[in-house]
């Protein structure tokens, strides 16, 4: 039985490379559009909190879509337009509790595959 090797030739070698390669890309890619979801996650919550010290001068519309927070419209002090009365607005996906479980997993998940990639495109050389 003679000994040979798993790759048959450098061209083969470099087609796993940059396989590795582009799989880190695309872990990358992953995290941080998991990343943007949850900072629009926090965004409509923190608007939401923030109302809560006025939360007698605003109007609150619940419907399908999610929660809306309004106050009374005023003229705008810079013009002839009005003010926008919008404070906060929480699409009805922010309040999915396993909408929000599954892209924190997701998100742990592809942190870890981010780290192995990582260690392995950096020890062949790549990064």
């Amino acid at each position: 039985m003679s000994a040979r090797e798993y790759f048959v030739s450098a061209e083969a070698r470099q087609a796993k490379r940059w396989d590795m390669v582009e799989q880190h890309k695309d872990a990358i890619s992953k995290l941080n559009e998991l990343g943007n979801e949850l900072k629009q996650f926090a965004h409509s919550w923190r608007e939401m909190a923030d109302t809560y010290d006025h939360w007698k001068e605003y109007i609150f519309r619940v419907n399908d879509d999610g929660i809306e927070v309004k106050r009374p419209a005023r003229a705008a002090s810079h013009g002839d337009g009005w003010a926008s009365d919008r404070v906060a607005k929480v699409p009805s996906a922010h309040f999915d509790f396993e909408s929000i479980a599954t892209l924190l997993r997701d998100l742990e998940r592809t942190k870890k595959e981010v780290d192995e990639l990582e260690s392995q495109v950096k020890d062949i050389g790549a990064a």
